[in-house]
């Protein structure tokens, strides 16, 4: 997420303007609650969109006119209805969904290629790109070189009763990648919520692990990705089975019980330091060290004391008469700029400045330098296991408080 980038269509900065979302002031640490809100609602309505493209649904509310169920799909016995159900979850999650490591990215690979006057994504299979083409009754797969591919020049060829196709190799679509590429974050931190909600010790580390090449994207020395690999380490291979248990299940805290209702445990520790500061700041002149040492140790029962008084009287909090609106609001909005925008229809050259050369997903982006990737991540892990701290430049570098997307 750019300052500058409120002119890129499409892009967070852009759809932020869009809703007057003035508390999204590129500050994190400063409003976490507002920016977290927004990245989730601008990921729902980038998610919804697709959806809608998908079915090809004017609104929430119309009815599908692409990809339709079977009629009747209610009333049908239950392994029809999870066989539709999964047809069309399938059709949704491979719009969405990209390689989730290097190994799938290796063997998934696709092009988008230029046939005649329309634009189609065709799988690659080693050094050949497969083209299905219709004409009638007949259908005949073309065997495209990629090395041909790569030289851009246009590719005529024709079949036995197919008529004759020139193809060439579509230019990239900024948006749609960027757009591609934010949905994989929308997901890990959906994926991460819920593990830590559900009280999930072992999605927890799987949420981790996918985490490390997001932050090794965003910056080479992030000391987000070091914290990822030391509570890896320490869980995985370090402790022993019985304090590796401890450290996980002690990461978490479910205060009011129910099931659902877990959250971490520094959340609370930063919660609790925060009511110390208060009852420390109420002393006045009264701030001596004893009398500090004593308002802490009471700290609990005087938060029960008041807790219990405001029960009783029916005390309110009396807040701002200002109304928030509602995301509802915010995501119909949303869904109405993105609809004229259409970013998830691949279009060839479509640029953004700020973004140029994006890639569709993190592990397309760290390619090129998967070796230094991976070098990087094992010296980290080399490090902590002899339980040294990290370099210098890593202690002083601040540009993990910036964010890059």
């Amino acid at each position: 997420m750019k300052k500058n980038s409120g002119r890129q269509i499409g892009t967070l900065v852009h759809l932020k303007t869009a809703i007057h979302r003035s508390d999204v002031n590129f500050n994190v640490k400063s409003r976490f609650k507002a920016h977290e809100d927004f990245v989730l609602l601008v990921g729902k309505a980038y998610l919804l969109h697709t959806v809608m493209e998908h079915f090809e649904m004017d609104t929430l509310e119309t009815a599908p006119r692409k990809h339709l169920q079977p009629p009747n799909v209610e009333r049908v016995h239950k392994v029809q209805r999870q066989q539709a159900f999964d047809e069309a979850m399938d059709g949704i999650l491979k719009e969405t969904c990209q390689p989730q490591n290097f190994q799938q990215l290796t063997t998934s690979k696709s092009v988008h290629l230029k046939v005649n006057d329309d634009v189609v994504k065709v799988p690659l299979d080693g050094k050949h790109a497969h083209l299905s083409v219709t004409n009638r009754d007949k259908s005949v797969t073309l065997k495209i070189p990629t090395g041909m591919l790569e030289k851009g020049t246009p590719i005529v060829l024709g079949a036995p009763g197919v008529n004759t196709v020139k193809i060439t190799k579509s230019d990239g679509d900024d948006l749609y990648n960027y757009v591609s590429y934010f949905l994989q974050h929308y997901y890990l931190i959906l994926f991460f919520k819920d593990a830590v909600a559900e009280g999930n010790i072992f999605h927890i580390n799987i949420a981790l692990k996918m985490m490390i090449p997001y932050f090794y994207a965003h910056s080479s020395l992030s000391k987000y990705m070091t914290e990822c690999i030391d509570y890896i380490l320490k869980t995985e291979i370090l402790l022993s089975p019985k304090y590796a248990l401890e450290v996980r299940t002690s990461s978490l805290v479910n205060t009011k019980g129910g099931l659902g209702r877990n959250k971490p445990m520094d959340l609370q520790k930063e919660n609790q330091v925060k009511e110390l500061k208060e009852l420390i700041k109420s002393l006045g002149a009264n701030k001596t060290e004893n009398a500090i040492v004593n308002v802490c140790s009471a700290a609990p029962v005087i938060n029960d004391v008041v807790a219990n008084l405001d029960s009783q009287i029916s005390y309110k909090n009396i807040q701002t008469s200002h109304k928030k609106r509602t995301d509802e609001e915010d995501l119909k909005a949303l869904l109405q700029e993105l609809k004229h925008i259409k970013p998830r229809r691949y279009t060839p050259g479509r640029k953004l400045d700020m973004y140029s050369n994006i890639k569709a997903n993190v592990y397309s982006h760290l390619e090129p330098m998967r070796h230094i990737f991976t070098v990087a991540v094992n010296d980290t892990i080399q490090r902590l296991q002899r339980n040294l701290h990290p370099d210098d430049d890593q202690e002083g570098q601040n540009s993990d408080n910036e964010t890059e997307m």
